[in-house]
């Protein structure tokens, strides 16, 4: 523990507990406060919007697509914690998963990327250059989170770890092509499950389950489109 990179990791009693809290005192400054606060208002301005949606053109759609973003951002999150391990967070108010999974980087996905899709989907545009212009979106606003991030300890990149090599600033290379072409495929693949099958009556069985797996065929379709950049 005390040789980590990453503080949070040295934190021997949080990393023992399944959740533990931290008052805004022993946060490393007031920067963690404002982006909690920033991701939470998204996830609730999301609600909103998905709520509201829904009442005004009685279709589920836009709930399923913010329940799907959450399901995909829990997914890629702790999958990322066990396999890849090139970075690490930071101490937050809240933190999960044996202080590894801030509550808010939880609701971070839902946060930024519902407001993307619900956004580009205002333009009409074919299924295909629907979820090429909202990764695109997506990633120039992460684009700014991306970059802030390590600079003020938000988490720390593991700059000896090959798969964050080369960087642009304070980010690796990788991280902007992961954003933009997993969102891509998430997003082509929310179209279908949460949009198209609901305009065609799917069943509620067949809907559930698709839910359940979209992360599953998202990691393996974003898998697929980051080979050329590999």
């Amino acid at each position: 523990m005390e040789d980590h990179i990453s503080y949070a990791m040295r934190n021997e009693e949080a990393t023992s507990k399944l959740v533990s809290f931290n008052s805004p005192s022993e946060l490393l400054d007031w920067s963690h406060l404002a982006i909690e606060f920033i991701i939470y208002c998204g996830l609730i301005l999301a609600a909103i919007h998905a709520w509201k949606t829904y009442k005004k053109n009685q279709s589920i759609s836009p709930i399923l697509t913010l329940v799907a973003c959450l399901l995909y951002g829990l997914a890629m999150d702790i999958l990322s914690y066990y396999t890849v391990e090139n970075f690490w967070h930071g101490e937050f108010s809240v933190m999960l998963l044996y202080n590894k999974l801030p509550l808010y980087i939880a609701c971070l996905y839902p946060a930024l990327l519902y407001h993307a899709i619900m956004t580009i989907r205002r333009y009409d545009f074919s299924p295909i250059y629907s979820a090429i212009f909202t990764g695109f979106f997506a990633g120039f606003m992460y684009m700014i989170f991306d970059n802030f991030g390590p600079m003020v300890g938000w988490w720390i990149w593991d700059t000896s770890d090959p798969t964050t090599f080369p960087y642009i600033s304070n980010v690796p290379l990788t991280s902007y092509a992961w954003m933009f072409l997993f969102t891509t495929a998430f997003t082509f693949i929310n179209n279908k499950i949460s949009w198209e099958w609901i305009e065609k009556g799917k069943s509620k069985g067949s809907l559930i389950i698709a839910h359940i797996f979209q992360p599953v065929v998202t990691i393996f379709f974003g898998v697929l489109l980051f080979i050329p950049h590999n």
